[in-house]
């Protein structure tokens, strides 16, 4: 990885695990939208998507229809809290481009931008140690350990259900909680509970990484500080409601 103006930088142990960050919290945080607040189909959702959230009766059907309603969608924006990290994104997939800012209470910021082939980073408020120059863009080699997984990263993201099959795999409980108004919409709260090893299990494949334990266990730590094997975690999502579309 080198910053744009020129030099060289090895940073293949941080980089790895920055990318493996990335991953779990993008497809772990269950961010849900594709419905306008008075129920409307936002535009450019898939109708089957819409009308397939309508006629679903449980909590687990819902929250997976309410998926495939933001995967129906492009671009896709993030915006979500994980084990202290605040994100915030967009994907386009018929783009090509994706962006990322990751916000970690103590470490800085860091923005992950992916131009097609083409993945640059940029820190902010470097703490003291830290192998970068807060401010600059720095360029990842495509040839490097980090550069193929970011590109692998990237493949996985321009599949919108890649993600879905990996949370409905390791779904084990939803639970519908209530309501709650999320900038100004009124949205239905629920929390899911995942099996860990298999979530993290079936997600290094849709990112074409190997399946070991050792990354396993990485996965697991940053999405649950202190996950163990066997364990599971839970995640607050929110869904606007949907109905489909009235025909014409």
């Amino acid at each position: 990885m080198r910053p744009l103006e020129g030099g060289e930088m090895n940073i293949r142990s941080t980089g790895r695990v920055r990318v493996l960050a990335f991953a779990a919290t993008t497809a772990a945080a269950l961010v849900l939208s594709g419905c306008s607040s008075d129920g409307a189909t936002e535009a450019g959702a898939d109708p089957a998507a819409s009308s397939e959230f309508q006629d679903a009766s449980s909590p687990r059907e819902k929250l997976l229809a309410a998926m495939k309603v933001t995967n129906s969608l492009d671009p896709v924006r993030l915006d979500t809290e994980a084990n202290g990290a605040h994100i915030t994104g967009q994907i386009s997939r018929e783009e090509g481009v994706q962006y990322m800012r990751t916000g970690v209470p103590g470490a800085g910021e860091q923005e992950t931008l992916v131009i097609g082939d083409d993945t640059l980073m940029r820190y902010s408020d470097v703490p003291e140690g830290f192998p970068f120059t807060s401010g600059t863009w720095y360029r990842v080699d495509a040839n490097s350990p980090l550069g193929m997984q970011s590109a692998q990263l990237a493949a996985a993201s321009a599949d919108p259900y890649a993600s879905h099959a990996a949370v409905e795999d390791a779904l084990v409980d939803v639970t519908e909680t209530g309501t709650e108004t999320i900038h100004g919409v009124e949205t239905t709260h629920y929390v899911a509970t995942l099996d860990l090893d298999a979530y993290v299990a079936a997600s290094l494949q849709a990112l074409g990484s190997e399946v070991d334990p050792a990354q396993i266990e990485q996965m697991k730590a940053l999405m649950s500080p202190g996950a163990s094997s066997g364990s599971t975690a839970t995640a607050a999502s929110s869904s606007r409601s949907c109905r489909a579309p009235r025909s014409r």
